[in-house]
């Protein structure tokens, strides 16, 4: 009964530090997409998750199963902020004026 307690609380601790890191950074995509800086996204959980090692706030294991997590996905969320900046840049197509007067 004691090893079902212990593998409940394994999972119950890897699925909710998942949730917590997911829910972090969908929360700071939707934002800084919405502030059309998706880039700027990752350095904000970088400098977030540097404080708070700083100020030895995740000190639980949930906390820092979800920091270690975190640091996983500020790469990937870079690469994709960077990529949606990059294709919002781009020049406008043929069906858009380019707003001279005829």
């Amino acid at each position: 009964m004691e090893t079902l307690n212990d593998l409940m609380e394994a999972l119950g601790l890897v699925f909710g530090s998942f949730a917590v890191a997911t829910g972090l950074v969908v929360a700071v995509w939707v934002g800084f997409g919405r502030a059309h800086h998706p880039d700027w996204g990752a350095p904000s959980i970088l400098i977030a998750l540097g404080l708070a090692i700083a100020m030895r706030l995740v000190r639980g294991e949930l906390l820092s199963m979800a920091a270690i997590l975190l640091a996983i996905a500020v790469p990937l969320l870079w690469v994709e902020g960077r990529k949606r900046n990059r294709t919002s840049r781009t020049s406008p197509g043929p069906d858009i004026r380019d707003g001279r007067i005829n």
